[in-house]
């Protein structure tokens, strides 16, 4: 798994002013309804997509890692190519949270036999820190984490930084130090 040499600090001055003020106010929409959600529903029935823009800051975590999947490390494509390749990860999952799969399960492993966390409406309120991003390949992403996501103790609703779930004791390691 790759390890970033230094904490995250620095990736919201890479990543600029703009983007961090049309995040905040996502992430305050989201903190409002208590959940992630892709369209905005007036009072009429009017559906808006709220499109995402989490993919704009993609390159920085992909230069970051030097090119490499986050879980596997496996080498991927850059520029043109690096969004057929790529995902910009969310490390705890933006929306709801499946339980980790049982014993019929292929994920199944023998540390499937102690509670692993249960299912959960998901980590909305870090649906767009930068502080909650990594880039993966997509088999890594979508094929096999999906929207797991093991932890050693209680789930919490921490706030809008990472940081604040450290209670939870992941079993993935995230790649800053914390």
């Amino acid at each position: 798994m790759i390890r970033y040499p230094q904490a995250l600090d620095d990736i919201e001055v890479a990543i600029g002013e703009d983007w961090l003020t049309r995040a905040a106010a996502r992430s305050a929409l989201f903190a409002a309804a208590g959940k992630y959600f892709e369209e905005l529903i007036s009072d009429a029935g009017v559906k808006t997509p709220l499109k995402p823009f989490w993919s704009e800051v993609k390159d920085h975590y992909i230069k970051r890692q030097h090119g490499k999947c986050v879980y596997c490390e496996t080498a991927l494509e850059w520029g043109e190519y690096a969004g057929v390749q790529w995902d910009l990860e969310h490390f705890r999952p933006k929306s709801a949270v499946r339980a980790w799969p049982g014993r019929s399960s292929k994920l199944r492993s023998k540390y499937s036999e102690f509670p692993l966390g249960a299912a959960f409406n998901g980590y909305h309120q870090l649906a767009y820190s930068p502080h909650n991003y990594a880039a993966s390949c997509k088999t890594c992403n979508s094929s096999l984490k999906r929207d797991y996501f093991p932890i050693a103790s209680q789930r919490t609703q921490g706030g809008r930084l990472p940081s604040g779930y450290l209670t939870e004791r992941p079993y993935l390691v995230y790649p800053p130090r914390q």
